[in-house]
């Protein structure tokens, strides 16, 4: 059965201008793609017959890999072949592996275009606080300059995120109809209490991207 729980509100998200010469030590919430993956293009495009172990060592997803995929807590069998990943999604159906797979390759070629795509809204202090705090996030699928935000928060039952299959998806959609979309990665694990404080709320991202955008949710 198909949990489909996309919420789009109002979040005060300051992005990096894809122009900006800003540097990541001053935003440290913003994980930049390393200049040798721009250099190299190293980012190649995942396939459905790609075993699992390509997602979470691709170069272009380096330090957030596995967010991306639903559990936060299990061990994954690294050479499942991508065709197959509806088992990584006991709580879905009608996965359809190529659309996630399709976002997948588009958040690969955004990094390889020195684009920041994951976003981080928890401090180093808090997540050495609260654990957890590790597992959250947000990804960027951008849309037309100005045009209004989504903000998509998958479903997965209370114990995983099934951005494969209620995010990335959804958020390809809103691009092709020009809008703006932000994937939530929450944190899971203690029911409810997590999922609908996953995110502390509010996140706040400061950074001057917000005046490129100029997007309203």
């Amino acid at each position: 059965m198909g949990l489909f729980k996309t919420v789009c509100m109002t979040l005060p998200v300051l992005l990096a201008s894809t122009g900006s010469e800003a540097k990541e030590d001053e935003h440290p919430g913003v994980r930049r793609p390393e200049s040798r993956l721009m250099q190299n293009q190293q980012g190649e495009h995942l396939q459905l017959s790609s075993p699992l172990r390509s997602v979470l060592h691709h170069p272009a997803f380096a330090g957030f890999a596995r967010m991306l995929l639903p559990w936060d807590d299990r061990a994954y069998d690294d050479s499942m072949p991508l065709h197959q990943m509806e088992r990584l999604l006991p709580y879905h159906s009608h996965v359809h592996p190529a659309e996630a797979i399709a976002a997948l390759n588009r958040l690969i070629d955004e990094v390889n275009h020195g684009k920041p795509v994951f976003y981080d809204f928890y401090s180093e202090a808090q997540k050495q606080a609260q654990p957890a705090k590790r597992n959250t996030g947000l990804f960027y699928f951008r849309g037309k300059p100005g045009a209004p935000f989504a903000l998509i928060a998958p479903g997965g039952g209370f114990v995983y995120v099934g951005s494969l299959h209620e995010g990335f998806p959804y958020a390809m959609a809103l691009n092709q109809a020009g809008y703006n979309a932000f994937v939530l990665k929450y944190r899971v694990g203690r029911g409810r209490y997590c999922s609908h404080r996953g995110s502390g709320g509010r996140p706040h991202l400061h950074h001057p991207e917000c005046e490129a955008i100029g997007s309203q949710p």
